[in-house]
């Protein structure tokens, strides 16, 4: 089975620049985005109490004490795992509980002003996730469209086995969802909604999106309970909360944000079965975890050597081949050759204890052409004891194209499939 390869080109992103300079002084870009974010969100949430008639200076000062409870929980969760990381729901509990103790002891309605403060946190998320993007945190899967980072992002952390690889921009898409839904929560806010009526909505709305938005996220290091991420099933759990808090009337009610938790757990249901009896098992081959070994077999296995003038000759066509298995239990080896014609990478896959489909193949095909970041005719073969053979068929012309492309966007190839391969970038 052939097929042709995916057309990408009008659709690849600049790079973004993982470093800012501010006053002749380099700022890292993320932090700097985290601070347009703070005084952002401290602007509106001022700007939106003044208009409603309440105590600007109780707000701000509410939203220091946030940014504190903020940094105190990454702080302590740094202490306790030894790893520097954001979960912006663990932090986005810590800011309301914190408020909320704070509110208490001045005697103010909690209620409405946490309002003013689910508004000040999602402002702050559209610019943090912005500053995600630009250093490539809670990045996206590999896909057909996307934005290709470069080595300089890989020295701030991110991962060296994705250097070069589009990666759908799922902190963009978050961002603009957030802020959509601060903008709607201000128009309810504004229009003299219940106390914590915008709250509520708040807490729901976003949750709803990020159950679906956890299905673009490719990054590994985020524990899974079953088949779903932690974030999809605290935000199955937070908007079960805020249905129970109307229902006891410690929220405003509302008549559709029961229909959250309702149907964020029936996707949860229908997911699951699918995912059970898919013959086709997309989502362990396509789990981040999984792509990611894949991506780190396929960084350590060599490469054709093409220098930018042709293609580098051997007198043996065949070099040596190389094995390598992941977890799930997947073989995979390559070898390269070019008798005539275009230069060919040839992969065999195959599975152990459960053999391989036809279609199972065909999707690793195409992660893998995403991986290496190649546009190569793509032909499947079945053969023998359960293993097929995967044959990419690369062209002089495209193998330029694409190192042209490639050493464009900051990396240095010298491979005829530009690899991210670190010592050759």
């Amino acid at each position: 089975m052939s097929f042709a390869p995916e057309r990408t080109d009008s659709w690849m992103l600049r790079t973004p620049l993982s470093w800012t300079s501010i006053f002749k002084s380099p700022v890292y870009a993320f932090q700097a985005w985290g601070w347009i974010g703070f005084a952002s969100a401290v602007f509106l949430s001022s700007w939106l109490a003044a208009a409603r008639g309440l105590y600007v200076p109780a707000v701000v000062f509410a939203a220091v004490v946030a940014a504190l409870a903020f940094l105190l929980t990454a702080l302590g969760r740094k202490v306790l795992t030894g790893e520097e990381r954001l979960i912006f729901f663990q932090e986005a509990l810590a800011v309301f509980c914190a408020a909320a103790i704070l509110l208490y002891c001045l005697r103010l309605s909690i209620p409405l002003y946490l309002d003013v403060t689910a508004l000040g946190v999602g402002t702050f998320l559209v610019f943090g996730r912005i500053g995600c993007f630009t250093v490539g945190c809670c990045h996206g899967r590999p896909a057909r469209h996307g934005v290709r980072y470069r080595t300089e992002h890989s020295e701030a952390g991110f991962p060296s086995h994705f250097v070069g690889v589009r990666l759908f921009p799922v902190q963009i898409v978050e961002s603009v969802f957030v802020a959509c839904v601060v903008s709607a929560g201000a128009i309810l806010f504004l229009r003299q909604s219940p106390p914590g009526g915008v709250f509520s909505f708040y807490i729901v709305a976003y949750s709803f999106g990020r159950f679906w938005m956890e299905l673009a996220r490719g990054d590994s290091g985020r524990p899974y309970l079953g088949s779903f991420s932690e974030a999809q099933w605290t935000s199955l759990l937070l908007s079960i909360s805020v249905a129970c808090a109307e229902r006891f009337k410690v929220l405003p009610w509302s008549r559709w944000h029961w229909t959250i938790p309702l149907s964020i757990a029936v996707a949860m249901l229908l997911l699951g079965i699918h995912r059970r009896f898919d013959r086709a098992q997309r989502f362990e081959l396509m789990h981040p975890l999984h792509v990611r070994e894949l991506a780190e077999i396929l960084q350590r296995m060599d490469a054709p050597v093409y220098s930018g003038k042709g293609f580098s000759k051997s007198k043996d066509p065949f070099q040596r081949i190389e094995l390598h298995g992941t977890t799930s239990g997947l073989l995979i080896s390559s070898a390269r050759f070019s008798v005539s014609g275009p230069r060919t990478l040839h992969f065999s896959v195959s599975r152990q204890p459960r053999p391989l489909e036809l279609r199972q193949v065909r999707r690793l095909a195409i992660l893998i052409s995403r991986l290496l970041c190649m546009g190569a005719t793509i032909d499947v073969t079945p053969g023998a004891s359960g293993v097929f053979h995967i044959l990419f068929a690369i062209s002089k012309e495209n193998t330029r194209r694409v190192f042209q492309e490639t050493r464009a966007s900051g990396l240095t190839a010298a491979s005829g499939v530009p690899t991210r391969r670190i010592g050759r970038v």
